[in-house]
Formats: C-alpha cells, sequence, structure tokens
C-alpha cells in the first residue's frame, strides 16, 4: 500500500480556539472537546461524527462561567453520556445535549487550582486530585460531596529553577488563569 504524498484539510474545526488535550469520543461518535479560548468565547464543544457542532458551552462572561482552564481537562464521559470537565475553580456537569447539569464551587473546599483531570468511580463518584493535592470526591447525580475531603501530605515542592518559556502557556487560555 503506498501513502499518499499530497494533503489538504477538508476541514477546520473550532479556528482560532487552542486545543492542549485530544477530543472524548462518546458512545455515539459525538467528539467533546475543551479549548482556551479568550473570555467571550465557549470552551467546550461536542461535534458529531460529521463535522458538525451540535452545541457549545455558554460563553465565557466571567469568571463563574466554565472559564479556559478548562483546556486542562479531557472531558469525561459517564455511561449516561453525562460530560464533567474542571475549569479553574469549578467543576462542570453537562447532560449530553449540552445543559448544564450541576456545577460545584471547588473555592468552597479550599481549592485554588482545579482538577487537571477529573476521573469517574464504579461507585458513580466524579472528582480526583486537585493541583493543590486535595482529593474530592462528588456524587455524578446531582454534584454533592461523596466522602470528606482529603488533603495529601507534603508541602511546597522546591522552587522550579526557571519559569515555563511563555510560548508554553502564549494563546494557550486566559492569560488571567495562567498559575505562574
Amino acid at each position: 500500500m503506498e501513502l499518499g504524498t499530497s494533503f489538504e484539510i477538508k476541514k477546520h474545526f473550532l479556528q482560532g480556539h487552542a486545543i492542549f488535550w485530544p477530543p472524548t469520543i462518546g458512545i455515539d461518535g459525538t467528539s467533546y472537546v475543551v479549548t482556551g479560548a479568550p473570555p467571550g468565547n465557549s470552551h467546550l464543544f461536542a461535534i458529531s461524527p460529521d463535522g458538525e457542532v451540535l452545541w457549545a458551552s455558554k460563553p465565557q462572561a466571567s469568571l463563574d462561567d466554565l472559564d479556559s482552564f478548562a483546556i486542562m481537562n479531557a472531558p469525561t464521559i459517564d455511561a449516561e453520556g453525562h460530560l464533567y470537565v474542571g475549569d479553574r475553580d469549578q467543576l462542570w456537569a453537562f447532560r449530553p445535549d449540552g445543559e448544564v447539569k450541576w456545577v460545584v464551587d471547588l473555592k468552597k473546599y479550599g481549592v485554588d487550582w482545579g482538577f487537571m483531570t477529573v476521573v469517574l468511580s464504579r461507585q458513580a463518584y466524579v472528582g480526583g486530585v486537585t493541583t493543590d493535592g486535595k482529593v474530592l470526591f462528588f456524587w455524578s447525580h446531582n454534584g454533592e460531596l461523596a466522602m470528606p475531603p482529603l488533603e495529601l501530605p507534603g508541602g511546597e515542592g522546591p522552587p522550579p529553577e526557571d519559569s515555563p518559556p511563555e510560548f508554553l502557556w502564549k494563546d494557550l487560555m486566559d492569560p488571567a488563569l495562567i498559575p505562574f
């Protein structure tokens, strides 16, 4: 079998929206992707197998909306097709049609920076470890705390020798949300 030597883009999705993780694909073939576009844009999109945007989260007007730190999470999907994604200080649950199911304010639990990855458990818990070492799990059906918070032991790590290079974060998310 010979490989082609000439390729062209058939369709470009979400022009101007930085993407860090590949999309998560549901059992019906719908792709869910989070982006780090500036405020005023949506940060979660559902894209059909044919390449049409089915729905998008409400555009970010304030940090109370799904913010661009969501780019650090690949959406997690449960057996019913509900999606879970974290942003800087919230955990969001969306129904398969894009309607918000519930939102947890992680600041209530002393969290400054949210989950890097949201996980689901067999017990129907959703949550994980926050970037500041707190382990939090909530019931996936209603967003209520499923068990007492746990703080991982440890302390401040050694200071970084250098700041991450600017190109690592440039245009990836809202500069106000970069944690350095």
